[in-house]
This record gives structure tokens, C-alpha cells and sequence, in this order.
């Protein structure tokens, strides 16, 4: 049974737990047990989508075990089933059912590219251990993962969210716009906007502020939060974008963008976006790692 690992931003957490969650043929779904993967497994909960928890040095052995079950219970239906095709003439399916683990990355990384750079690639090495393929849920963000699949002798194929062309999206807010084109269309038609808030965005505007006065503390600056630094940078808006997922309350959402902007004097304005390019990119990812049976080793690295 292939092996499809995701290392994801929990920025993107709800584009996930939705594209997982409408993945009606996902039998087998592990998430890595830490802080930052509680949001997503509640989600999945709440809409009866089982999954494992577990700590990294216990997938191995996760895993071994999901193989033997299966082997246990579908050898035999295998075997009739290629009888049956056999004597009707049909070809089997060549796709396998894919074990998908799933780890989440905290959003407070992007405050430095390095340290962003530093994690992701940790996680890439430990992932690549027991994986077929990797799927980034990220885009470039600020460059800092621009071109990580080719930094390191990985033992998988990596995919990455990219737009219709193949190219890598610049970061979640592409990613939640459609695409580069898209967002930069986002930009100019929208003069002054400095931050794209998306709900997960939203629900951790308090935390982003806390992040933001500790990283200037720490490296000797004079105390700021995120919202006097987009004052500061000239900016006069923030937007609300709206990506028809609806795990976070509206209310909420409605009400912590509405406080942060009053507390900065920033206009809001809101923008419609689309889950297209999560979607079509875990199922590509998916089909590719069900389909083809990469080795283990192999260096192909794909944006998907």
C-alpha cells in the first residue's frame, strides 16, 4: 500500500480537513500527534471522518500493521476479482488504496523564512522515511521554500500546490485566490490591502500580533504588533477572503477581522475565493502516488 505524506501549514488546515474530508475513498488516514494538529483532527471529527493519531516513531509499525490487515482480508477478494476480469474480458485497476499521514506545521513560522525553511525540511527528511511521495499543502512563502525539493537528496518524489501552469503558487493566499495571476489581479485591483485573511488567518490574528511584538523583542527592535506594522508600511486595508469553507464561525471570523481593523483603522474589504487548487492538487498528488508505485529513492520532484 503506497504511502502519500503531507506536510501542511495550518494556515491551510481548513483547505485539508476539506479536501480529506470529501476524499470518499480514503481508508486510511494517520495524523501526527502534536499541538498543532488538534484543529485539524477536530474538524475531521465533526464530520465523522475517522483517522489515527500517532507519534512519529510509531508509523513504521502503524503502518506495517495497516499492510498485514489488508493483506489479511483482501488477498483472497483479489484473487477472485483478476479471475473475473480474466473471463470478462476487463482489465483490473491498477490503483491501490493510499495510507495518507498527515503532519501540521504552525503558522507562527512564517515570521522567519529560515526558521520556516529549517522546519519544513526536517519534516520533508523524517516523512521521506516511510513515504512513496510528499505533498507540500505551501506555496513559496516569501521564497523561503522556493526551491526545497531540489536542496536535499530526498528519498521521494515532493509535490507542491501550484496553479494550472505548474507553477508553484507564491503562498496560501494564492493558493486561496485561484492562483499567482489571480492573486496579483487581488492586488492591484485592491491598492492599499496588507494582509489577506483568510479564516484560519482570522482566528489567529491575536496570536500573529503576540508573534509579531515577540520577534521584534528578540531581535533588539522597538516593540511592535503586527497591526502597527502595517500602519507603519503604509497600509490601509485589510481583506476578507472568503474561501466557502465554513468550519470557523462567520461570526467569529466577521467580528475578530472587524475588531483587528477598528484597533488600526484599516478598511475592510472582501474577496471570494476557491478551494480548486487544494483540491486538484491532492488528488493529483494522490492518483499519482495510486497509481504508478514510485520506489522508494526515486529523486522526481513535481509540482502538482
Amino acid at each position: 500500500m503506497p504511502v502519500l505524506g503531507i506536510i501542511a501549514c495550518r494556515a491551510l488546515e481548513d483547505e485539508l480537513a476539506h479536501v480529506i474530508i470529501e476524499d470518499s475513498e480514503l481508508r486510511h488516514l494517520i495524523i501526527i500527534d502534536n499541538l498543532d494538529s488538534f484543529g485539524l483532527s477536530r474538524k475531521l471529527r465533526s464530520k465523522n471522518r475517522s483517522h489515527l493519531m500517532a507519534a512519529w516513531k510509531d508509523i513504521p509499525a502503524m503502518l506495517r500493521d495497516v499492510r498485514r490487515k489488508r493483506d489479511e482480508i483482501l488477498k483472497p477478494l483479489l484473487a477472485i476479482s483478476r479471475i473475473f476480469c480474466s473471463i470478462l474480458g476487463r482489465s483490473e485497476d491498477p490503483s491501490e488504496d493510499v495510507v495518507i499521514v498527515v503532519t501540521m506545521l504552525k503558522i507562527a513560522l512564517h515570521i522567519d523564512n529560515k526558521l520556516l525553511r529549517a522546519e519544513v525540511r526536517k519534516n520533508i527528511e523524517r516523512m521521506s522515511q516511510f513515504s512513496d511521495s510528499i505533498l507540500l499543502f505551501y506555496g513559496r512563502c516569501g521564497n523561503a521554500l522556493q526551491d526545497i525539493e531540489s536542496s536535499g537528496d530526498w528519498k521521494c518524489p515532493i509535490f507542491f500546490l501550484a496553479g494550472d501552469s505548474g507553477e508553484k503558487v507564491d503562498d496560501c493566499v494564492a493558493a486561496a485566490l485561484g492562483g499567482n495571476k489571480q492573486y496579483g489581479q487581488a492586488l492591484s485591483s485592491n491598492q492599499g490591502v496588507g494582509y489577506f485573511c483568510t479564516p484560519m488567518w482570522a482566528s489567529t490574528l491575536d496570536h500573529t500580533d503576540q508573534e509579531a511584538k515577540k520577534y521584534t523583542i528578540e531581535h533588539h527592535l522597538k516593540p511592535k504588533s503586527f497591526g502597527d506594522l502595517l500602519v507603519k508600511l503604509g497600509y490601509t486595508k485589510i481583506a476578507r477572503l472568503d474561501t466557502g469553507l465554513n468550519f470557523i464561525n462567520d461570526f467569529q471570523v466577521e467580528s475578530t477581522i472587524n475588531w483587528f481593523a477598528s484597533q488600526y483603522n484599516l478598511e475592510v474589504v472582501r474577496l471570494r475565493g476557491s478551494v480548486e487548487i487544494a483540491e486538484r492538487c491532492y488528488k493529483q498528488a494522490k492518483d499519482y502516488v495510486g497509481s504508478s508505485f514510485p520506489e522508494k529513492g526515486g529523486n522526481e520532484n513535481k509540482g502538482a
